[in-house]
């Protein structure tokens, strides 16, 4: 017979009851949470692996391909290593809450960076200057107008680059438009024909190997001229030059058309051909060539615009000549460069093969953009390759304020603003700074107005009288003042003593800047006094020996006349008495008496004509 269960008994199996259903209920919930942890690791991971893996294929397109890569790597090595603590821990009782965040976090941002990369996101970014090489300059003078920058234009002959072309830029492609305002270009003006190129000696090569050399190299003057030869035909016989020449130089050559008889052939299409390409496959093919020039407007200048025979055609060498027509280009009128921006104007230049060289200048009274002048008027008929210069205004210029005059100057020079400079004395601003600028900063300068600058000497200082005082003394004041004295020694004096001032540069009493400089003479002294004796009689070496004495100098000069008075000895001088040590005197010496001499004239040397005669006689 079974017991019967007693009230206690149950109440402890319906307490073990419910913690096997809350056991049961964790487990369910610890499973769930390990679902979605695994679900959401796994999405991670996967985008991680799907960005890692764009980045590879679309390395080429990326600019900084270092960073996504560094980037990508470390979101797939983050998802992985997540994963696999979860793996780990999967048995184990842990709170995934962590890993869950931070799963959607990698994922939240892995997934964003694969959608900016792909495109799928536009993220607003700098606006950067781009790289203008090779591109047309109406494109950039476009970007440049929508991007409010200013270009400045300079030109340059180029081999490589297209006319109307960028060659380079001054500002590296890249930089933010926000340090940007103005953009130097240097377009390219084309081959220059004035350039010299190392032109070979073609003697023997081919006709051919000419063509290409003269094509490739730009030279724009070359004709070839063909005669009847022994030689292969289409080699070349003469050249009249070579070596380094100008590409527009004249060059002449003649090449064999051979010893046999040419047979007639189907006339070639030279229209859109150089006249050289033209006129040498007529010369070659034994068919004469007559040139003649008209306006085109739709073939370019030095091209064929037609032929007197058709393609196809028959022609027989020796006997036909083909009339061939070059363009002179367009018959161009030059419009109303007011009603067109800078971009229609290079536009229309372009279109010409019209060079225009643009200048930028400031304008009171015309707007910015706006044209101030043009060199050739609207309406004018020019020939394609012409020169325009056109003067764009930048607009009114406002006086600027700078520190110092050298930056005023540098500002006025590069604007073409006209200024001139005035000194003032001032207590308060240093020398060579800016007292005052007229018209006052911020106003707007007009057409051909000269600014003027006022320009601090430093303060003002009365010249004091100085003649009389030491030099010590002299200093002193110098110093106490503020100004700059130079000594110089002015000779001796009669009555002032050595050191002392005699005369000063600037008038007591004027006014002068401080720092100026004052030039002080000074005396060297008091002047001996010396008796000169009568030296008339003396010899000179004893008048020289006194001389010494005394401290005088003493210059000798011989009289030019013969006289009674011994050679050597004085017969007068041009001072005597008191007077200054350290004088000159002149000491005139006897040249002596005449003498006497026989000469016996001898018969040789008479010659035999007069002129011989005077000579030997003046010889002897």
């Amino acid at each position: 017979m079974a017991k019967k269960k007693t009230k206690p008994n149950l109440e402890i199996e319906k307490v073990i009851a419910d913690e096997k259903g809350k056991q049961s209920n964790h487990q369910k919930h610890k499973k769930t949470s390990s679902y979605v942890t695994y679900a959401i690791l796994s999405l991670t991971f996967l985008i991680a692996l799907l960005y890692f893996g764009y980045t590879l294929i679309d390395l080429e397109n990326v600019q900084n391909a270092t960073s996504q890569i560094i980037t990508s790597s470390f979101l797939l090595v983050s998802a992985t290593v997540f994963l696999i603590v979860a793996l780990i821990r999967a048995k184990k009782n842990f709170d995934p809450s962590f890993v869950i965040i931070a799963s959607l976090f990698l994922l939240c941002f892995s997934s964003f960076q694969l959608a900016s990369s792909a495109g799928f996101v536009v993220l607003p970014t700098d606006i950067v200057l781009p790289d203008f090489t090779n591109q047309s300059l109406v494109d950039v003078l476009s970007w440049a107008s929508e991007n409010k920058i200013t270009i400045e234009e300079t030109y340059e002959n180029s081999d490589l680059v297209p006319s109307y072309h960028i060659i380079q830029q001054n500002i590296s492609p890249g930089t933010s438009l926000k340090k940007v305002d103005t953009v130097q270009v240097m377009v390219s003006d084309g081959p220059d024909l004035k350039k010299q190129v190392m032109f070979p000696n073609m003697v023997g090569k081919n006709v051919d190997t000419v063509i290409s050399f003269v094509e490739e190299n730009h030279f724009s003057n070359v004709t070839i001229d063909f005669i009847a030869s022994e030689v292969e035909r289409d080699s070349i016989l003469e050249q009249d030059k070579s070596g380094l020449l100008p590409r527009d130089d004249a060059i002449r050559m003649v090449a064999s058309l051979g010893n046999e008889t040419l047979s007639p052939l189907p006339m070639e299409d030279l229209t859109n051909q150089t006249l050289f390409i033209a006129s040498t496959w007529c010369k070659r093919n034994g068919l004469g060539v007559e040139i003649i020039y008209d306006y085109s407007d739709t073939i370019a200048k030095g091209l064929v615009i037609t032929q007197s025979v058709a393609s196809g055609e028959m022609v027989t060498p020796g006997t036909d000549t083909i009339i061939i027509t070059v363009s002179k280009g367009q018959k161009i009128t030059v419009p109303d460069f007011a009603t067109m921006s800078v971009e229609e104007m290079t536009a229309w230049a372009m279109e010409y093969n019209i060079k225009i060289n643009f200048e930028n200048r400031y304008d009171a009274n015309i707007a910015i953009g706006e044209l101030i002048s043009s060199s050739i008027d609207a309406g004018t008929t020019i020939d394609e390759g012409s020169e325009i210069e056109i003067v764009i205004s930048k607009g009114p210029l406002k006086m600027e304020e700078f520190e110092t005059a050298e930056e005023y100057r540098a500002w006025a020079e590069k604007n073409g603003v006209a200024y001139k400079e005035e000194v003032a004395y001032s207590n308060d601003v240093a020398t060579g700074g800016i007292i005052s600028v007229t018209p006052s900063v911020g106003t707007i300068l007009q057409n051909g107005e000269t600014i003027v600058l006022t320009i601090s000497q430093g303060k003002q200082v009365t010249v004091p009288y100085l003649v009389g005082k030491r030099r010590s003394e002299i200093t002193q004041i110098c110093n106490d003042q503020g100004l700059r004295c130079s000594f110089i020694y002015g000779g001796y004096s009669e009555t002032v003593g050595r050191n002392i001032a005699i005369r000063q540069s600037r008038s007591s009493g004027s006014t002068i800047a401080q720092n100026a400089t004052i030039t002080i003479t000074l005396s060297q002294g008091i002047i001996e006094k010396v008796n000169v004796p009568n030296f008339v009689g003396q010899t000179q070496s004893s008048v020289q020996s006194q001389c010494n004495s005394l401290g005088i100098t003493c210059n000798f000069q011989v009289e030019s006349n013969y006289s009674s008075t011994p050679q050597g000895q004085v017969t007068r001088q041009s001072h005597s008495g008191t007077m200054n040590k350290g004088s000159t005197i002149t000491i005139y010496v006897s040249r002596g008496p005449a003498q006497s001499y026989q000469v016996v004239i001898q018969a040789t040397w008479f010659g035999t004509t007069y002129n011989e005669t005077v000579a030997t006689l003046k010889e002897k």
